[in-house]
C-alpha cells in the first residue's frame, strides 16, 4: 500500500494564542504535520528543519523591519516555501512580502479551510494569493514609487514635525524639505501633507508615531 509523506510545517508567530490556534487547526489534517513552533526567526533556527515543506509565518505590524523578517523566514530552510498570514494586509505590506519571495499571503481572519488549502497548494509548489490580496498587489503596481527620501519625509510628518523642524532634523534647507514634501503630495495625489499622511497610513507606507504635546501640522 502506497503511503504519502505528510506536509512538514514550521510555524513562526510572536502571538502565542494565534500560533496555538493555527497549529491545532493544521494538526487536524492527516496529511499535515506541524514539526515546530517558534515566536520569532531566531528561535525558529532551533526547530527541526529537515525535509521542511512550508514555513507558515505570522506577520505583525509591530515588526520594525517586516521585509527583513520575510527574508529571514525564507533563509530558515533552502527548500521550504514561505506562506505569510497577517492582520495588516495593506498594499505596501503585501508588496514587501511578495518582493521578499514569499509563495503566498493570507489574511489573519481567513477560515481554517483556507489555511489548510493554502498550505497544501504552497507545499505543492503553487502560489497562493486570494482575490483580496491580488487586488492590493494590482493597486500597488500602478502607484507612483516614492523615493527613500520621500518616505523619510512621511515618517517625520507622522512624528508631528513641521517643515521647519524637518529641515533642522535632516540638516537641509526648508526649501529642500518643501520640495520633497511637494513630491510626496503629488505622487500620493493628496490635497496637503496631512492628507498625504492619511493615504500613506492606509496603504502601509508608514506608521503613525506621536509625541506628547505634538500634532501633525497641516502645511505644505
Amino acid at each position: 500500500m502506497e503511503t504519502h509523506r505528510r506536509i512538514r510545517v514550521l510555524l513562526v508567530d510572536s502571538d502565542y494564542i494565534a500560533r496555538c490556534g493555527v497549529a491545532v487547526a493544521l494538526q487536524q489534517e492527516p496529511d499535515i504535520e506541524v514539526v515546530g513552533q517558534a515566536k520569532d526567526e531566531s528561535r525558529a533556527c532551533l526547530c527541526p528543519k529537515d525535509s521542511l515543506d512550508v514555513i507558515l509565518f505570522g506577520a505583525h505590524t509591530d515588526s520594525s523591519d517586516m521585509e527583513s523578517s520575510f527574508h529571514d523566514a525564507r533563509c530558515l530552510s533552502r527548500h521550504a516555501r514561505v506562506l505569510v498570514y497577517g492582520g495588516d494586509h495593506t498594499e505596501e505590506h503585501v508588496h514587501n512580502a511578495v518582493g521578499a519571495g514569499v509563495f503566498g499571503y493570507l489574511c489573519r481572519h481567513s477560515k481554517r479551510r483556507v489555511f489548510v488549502d493554502a498550505v497544501r497548494r504552497v507545499a505543492s509548489g503553487h502560489r497562493y494569493f486570494p482575490d483580496e490580496i491580488q487586488a492590493l498587489l494590482q493597486a500597488r503596481r500602478i502607484r507612483k514609487e516614492l523615493s527613500a527620501r520621500e518616505v523619510t519625509m512621511l515618517e517625520l510628518i507622522a512624528e508631528g514635525l513641521s517643515n521647519k523642524e524637518m529641515a533642522a532634523h535632516l540638516q537641509v534647507s526648508p526649501e529642500t524639505v518643501k520640495f520633497h514634501v511637494g513630491n510626496v503630495i503629488e505622487k500620493l495625489e493628496a490635497r496637503d501633507r496631512t492628507h498625504a499622511l492619511v493615504i500613506a497610513l492606509r496603504r502601509g507606507i508608514t506608521r503613525l508615531v506621536t509625541r506628547p504635546g505634538e500634532s501633525v501640522a497641516n502645511e505644505r
